[in-house]
């Protein structure tokens, strides 16, 4: 007698393969393959008898309509077992729900049963390929998708589980492609719009970033984090070289921020920087001291704003602010700049105020 195939015999070979790189992983399937399924599925199933053809596809497809996982696996499950492989929707549907509760390797075993039968359908290889996502196989689920999308290319959902996945294994600039004719296809969505940022973003271009930012917060309002970073965008200089406008809208968005979290460091030290930029030091002051306010070891703020307070010939306050900087400047040279702020003061006997600082 042969050796028995078993589904952990299975997993496995193919956990072999997709380490290997081999690309394709390739199942042998056999009947013995479904064991595997049919055990985790009992559990979903509890004691009750499977019903007939009829009764079990009416239940299974309730259970997918009210999102109840556990009976919609087992109904479909039962679909497949009484109906046979000659339509793939049971085990679409069965590989779906499996996904669903988490059981990965039970659903691409299910995918795998459906795929000998039907081996290019759409829907079993992008299950296919969010299964062997959800098993860390990344490169094997890459080309999967790109398997699929040479059937399909306009199929949006394979171009943005692609994007994601390529995001996720660090190729941002791979995924930019897909993004961008999702959204030519649907005239994009949130999600699309803010893959294709963060993608952008990631892949060092800065002015798409900054468009696509922009296009994500009419489409729905920025988090605090999205804000912050699409403001950072708005200070770089290849930016402002194409764009001078750019500080402004950074402006705009990082009040957005501090809407959000009035407590928020980094919207208010970013905002008080851009503020400054833009000869508004009155508005950077008020913004510098509250980030320091919200953070007393926020070094760049105490730095700025000593810088501000000595271009404003505001000797005591300089003062003040240089003295809380050294407390936490270790650099030799920035703590040399630092008292070097104070020295057009000193000759300035009327001037009331601390004496100068030396340098310890």
């Amino acid at each position: 007698m042969g050796a028995r195939t078993t589904t952990r015999g299975t997993h496995e070979r193919m956990s072999t393969a997709a380490a290997s790189g081999s690309g394709w992983i390739r199942l042998t399937i056999v009947p013995s393959i479904t064991l595997g399924i049919v055990v985790s599925l009992s559990a979903c199933r509890g004691d009750r008898h499977a019903p007939q053809a009829g009764d079990a596809r009416s239940v299974a497809e309730a259970a997918t309509r009210e999102g109840d996982w556990r009976a919609a696996a087992s109904g479909w499950h039962d679909v497949y077992l009484s109906e046979g492989q000659n339509s793939p929707e049971p085990c679409i549907e069965t590989a779906r729900a499996l996904l669903k509760l988490g059981d990965a390797t039970s659903a691409i075993n299910m995918v795998q049963v459906g795929l000998e039968r039907h081996p290019d359908h759409p829907d079993l290889l992008e299950l296919r390929s969010e299964a062997l996502v959800a098993l860390g196989f990344g490169r094997a689920a890459e080309e999967c998708y790109e398997h699929l999308l040479r059937l399909q290319p306009d199929r949006v959902s394979a171009l943005i589980g692609m994007a994601r996945l390529r995001i996720a294994l660090e190729n941002e600039a791979a995924a930019v492609p897909s993004i961008r004719r999702a959204i030519e296809i649907t005239g994009g969505d949130a999600e699309q719009f803010s893959l294709l940022a963060n993608a952008l973003r990631a892949s060092n271009d800065p002015l798409g970033a900054i468009d696509a930012y922009g296009k994500l917060f009419v489409v729905r309002d920025g988090t605090l984090e999205e804000l912050i970073a699409a403001a950072t965008l708005c200070m770089a200089e290849p930016v402002l070289e194409v764009r001078p406008e750019a500080r402004q809208i950074g402006v705009r968005w990082l009040k957005k921020a501090i809407d959000i979290d009035p407590q928020s460091t980094q919207a208010h030290f970013q905002l008080a920087v851009l503020h400054e930029e833009l000869g508004d030091t009155g508005d950077a002051v008020v913004h510098y001291r509250r980030a320091i306010e919200t953070d007393p070891s926020c070094l760049m703020a105490l730095t700025n704003l000593a810088i501000v307070y000595a271009s404003l010939q505001d000797h005591e306050r300089a003062a003040e602010i240089v003295s809380l900087a050294l407390k936490l400047e270790r650099d030799s040279n920035r703590r040399r700049a630092l008292v070097r702020l104070l020295e057009p003061f000193e000759s300035k006997q009327a001037i009331a105020g601390p004496p100068a600082i030396q340098v310890p």
